[in-house]
């Protein structure tokens, strides 16, 4: 499987909610998921080592366990500023992926129901 999430592979697909990450990830770069503003569930792997910056800005994660193995989280990882959901107008629109976007995305890791 995929060791490593490319920047912005996710970025501002709004309408993801859930997502299990492969167990092989160890890195989860810049943007993955910024701006995923219904994404409020997520699985990280115990292999992870790595979550960039602004990896996950922008979405609704309410409880999310980060596993011990991660050495890195860089600056703004998580960053979602109080009441920026009402300036982001985005959320409200269409998602922003094709059918070629989704099939390059499911290499890199399984959309699986928790």
């Amino acid at each position: 499987g995929i060791s490593t999430l490319p920047p912005y592979s996710f970025n501002h697909c709004y309408f993801l909610q859930n997502v299990r990450l492969s167990e092989n990830l160890t890195k989860i770069q810049s943007n993955a998921f910024g701006g995923c503003c219904s994404l409020y569930n997520i699985r990280l792997p115990e292999s992870l080592k790595e979550i960039g910056n602004s990896a996950f800005t922008f979405t609704l994660l309410r409880d999310l366990t980060i596993p011990k193995g991660v050495s890195s989280v860089k600056a703004s990882a998580f960053s979602s500023p109080f009441n920026a959901w009402r300036s982001y107008p985005r959320c409200a629109m269409r998602p922003m992926f094709t059918a070629q976007r989704i099939s390059s995305i499911l290499r890199w890791v399984s959309i699986i129901p928790l």
